[in-house]
């Protein structure tokens, strides 16, 4: 690989040399060259490429230097060999050369960041924004007071990571906007976690009949003192919070940085090699395995939104959790219920439970999207310059993908599409995550009318997630490599029927905490079974793979039935924790310092692969890699995406979940 420093310097020189009367500047450029590697090698029958950086003369053309690296005698020398070199089988014989020259542009390119309308865009937004911001946290009201204190006395509050009280209000709509607003951030920003108790949820509708914003109101949201002490705040939690909520999504989130660093570092690496023997090591299982880390999201956004789904019915009187035969003998708590029968009239609950189900699922999707927008945009902006300036060639095309199908994502239905036409590959978790959703919102109101049916269908999507998983897996003859997880993307990887399973079981583990809030009596030899399947469990997932590699029938139970049991250990660590067996364990997860970082959990899971390919890209050559460089870029990478988040937190979603607070509450 050449130097682009040293062109640059080149051309620096020759610009600041005399030149004799008559003669022409001589200006050099860049070039990359991107050569094809196809030889049968003991360690990897996959094809590689060079990357041949040279500073040639600016006249030169891209198909002069594609003739010239052809016309090369070393090159042709190497192609005509037939001792020293074994190629790679192919059904083309035209084809049957051992290095081609198959792509050369020049570095930088013509890409040109400031007539890139998407930038003169965004950059608009992000300014009016943050004069926005400014003035709602400088400026004060009428009264003379900061625009903020309006909005923080009535407690608008979507950043504490509470499990808000004052959701019941009578069986009002508002108390399941509330809970569900708790509920947007499966691994986000997870409102919900902690248990604290919002300071003016006994009022939060108060001010119902309320029906026109004020300025202050709307600038008051914006104010960045009260929204970064809300996400700084490390009070302690009341006694009955999911405290460990915090620790379990924390850790995943690193473990998930640290796998796409590994990654990140491996496209720019000169040892790729090494890579090969690294993968059939067994410490190295934990990288290749790391895709149940998404697992443990899954698990909590499920627990969540059945656990506050409960407790907001509970607390507004309305029966939940029991067949319909027991429901129909309980008293009616708002006057809703028909007095004769003990149950919702039919119609209306029909009526009131398609309503509520629509605006929670609209109460999430405008909770995430803006935040999800920004960062396609930003993305997509920063490929586009990265594909012009580096030297090197990133292995995902978002500049043309978000540019073509970013409204895939926005539907959150990205997941249904093949992987190459992907954008922003790691966001197939939030579509799978807003589908399961609106499954788990489905199933909710069903259980509020009959609880069995509700029961049976829960059970038949996870049956049949498994049969479908398995039934894939054997059609396809999968196997499953620790050195390629992705392999099977488009069919299992990035499919709900492949990654329901730990968020069904997060339901059930939901629906546990909310009937048995105290601990169960449960003898110490029973526990430490208990522990001794969970901790196996999960060790087994992720070292168990033997030699690096699964047989197609052991491939088959391994993706249908691996990520269900994954959920299914965390459960009884989530209920030890809750139930006080486990006080250890349950430091180590519910230490308060862990509570602001979960908070920006959603903005760092989305931006950190942006940082990555932001800032790897800029070698200039390949680097050796070893485990301590990795570990190292690791640190800054997670360091770097969390101070960023923490800024998109204050300017997007801070705000918006304030903004929609306001909304729902006075156009109720």
């Amino acid at each position: 690989m050449g130097s682009l420093t040293f062109c640059d310097e080149v051309n620096r020189v020759l610009r600041l040399t005399p030149m004799p009367p008559g003669a022409r500047q001589l200006e050099m450029r860049f070039f990359v060259a991107k050569i094809t590697v196809q030889l049968e090698r003991l360690l990897s029958m996959q094809s590689s490429s060079i990357l041949l950086g040279q500073c040639l003369p600016k006249s030169c053309t891209i198909d002069d230097i594609t003739e010239l690296l052809r016309s090369d005698p070393m090159l042709n020398l190497l192609n005509n060999s037939t001792s020293n070199v074994v190629l790679v089988a192919t059904s083309d014989p035209a084809a049957a050369t051992a290095l081609t020259v198959t792509h050369v542009r020049p570095v930088p390119g013509s890409y040109n960041l400031w007539s890139d309308p998407k930038v003169f865009a965004l950059f608009t937004v992000l300014t009016v924004l943050s004069a926005f911001i400014a003035y709602a946290s400088c400026g004060t009201g009428g009264n003379g007071k900061p625009k903020a204190a309006r909005c923080s006395k009535k407690g608008f509050d979507g950043h504490q990571i509470k499990r808000e009280r004052g959701v019941g209000d009578g069986g009002r709509m508002g108390d399941a906007l509330e809970m569900h607003k708790i509920n947007v951030e499966s691994n986000n920003n997870v409102s919900g976690g902690n248990g604290q108790q919002a300071p003016v949820a006994d009022g939060l509708y108060k001010d119902r009949k309320e029906t026109r914003f004020s300025l202050n109101d709307i600038l008051s949201c914006f104010d960045v003192g009260p929204n970064a002490a809300s996400i700084l705040s490390v009070e302690r939690a009341s006694e009955d919070s999911l405290t460990c909520v915090h620790g379990l999504r924390l850790y995943s989130l690193l473990w998930t940085v640290l796998v796409h660093t590994y990654l990140q570092l491996f496209a720019v690496s000169e040892n790729r090699f090494a890579r090969k023997i690294a993968e059939r090591s067994f410490p190295y299982q934990l990288v290749g395995n790391a895709s149940f880390s998404v697992d443990t999201f899954f698990f909590i956004s499920g627990l969540l939104i059945v656990y506050l789904y409960m407790r907001s019915h509970s607390k507004s009187g309305q029966p939940t959790g029991k067949p319909a035969e027991e429901r129909t003998s309980s008293p009616a708590a708002n006057g809703n219920h028909d007095s004769s029968t003990g149950s919702v009239p039919r119609a209306a609950t029909l009526g009131g439970s398609t309503r509520k189900a629509g605006l929670s699922i609209l109460y999430r999707y405008l909770r995430l999207t803006p935040v999800y927008w920004f960062t396609i945009v930003t993305n997509e902006i920063i490929l586009k310059w990265t594909y012009d300036r580096s030297v090197f060639t990133p292995g995902i095309i978002d500049h043309i993908t978000c540019d073509r199908f970013w409204w895939r994502n926005i539907l959150y239905v990205n997941n249904w599409f093949p992987f190459t036409e992907m954008c922003m590959i790691w966001s197939w978790y939030l579509a799978n995550d807003m589908q399961f959703y609106v499954i788990a919102i489905v199933l909710l109101i069903v259980s509020s009318r009959n609880f069995r049916l509700a029961v049976g269908l829960l059970f038949l999507c996870l049956g049949g997630s498994w049969l479908v998983s398995i039934y894939f897996s054997l059609h396809y003859r999968y196997t499953y490599k620790v050195a390629d997880p992705f392999e099977s993307f488009d069919i299992l990887y990035d499919k709900p029927w492949q990654r329901i399973g730990p968020y069904i079981v997060g339901m059930i583990t939901g629906y546990i905490l909310h009937r048995r809030p105290n601990a169960p009596r449960i003898v110490p030899p029973l526990r430490l079974l208990l522990w001794t399947i969970s901790t196996g469990t999960l060790i087994a997932l992720i070292f168990g793979v033997w030699n690096g590699e699964l047989s197609v029938h052991w491939t088959a139970w391994y993706v249908s039935v691996g990520h269900t049991a994954w959920g299914l250990a965390l459960m009884w660590i989530t209920l030890s924790c809750c139930w006080g067996y486990s006080p250890f364990v349950n430091g180590l997860l519910s230490y308060r310092g862990f509570y602001p970082l979960s908070r920006l959990a959603y903005c760092t899971y989305l931006i950190h692969p942006v940082v990555m390919m932001a800032t790897s890209f800029q070698l200039e050559a390949p680097m050796h890699l070893q485990h301590v460089i990795i570990i190292t870029a690791f640190f800054g990478n997670a360091v770097i995406s969390f101070l960023i988040a923490f800024g998109m937190s204050l300017m997007f979603e801070a705000p918006v979940i304030k903004l929609l607070k306001l909304f729902f509450q006075k156009t109720q």
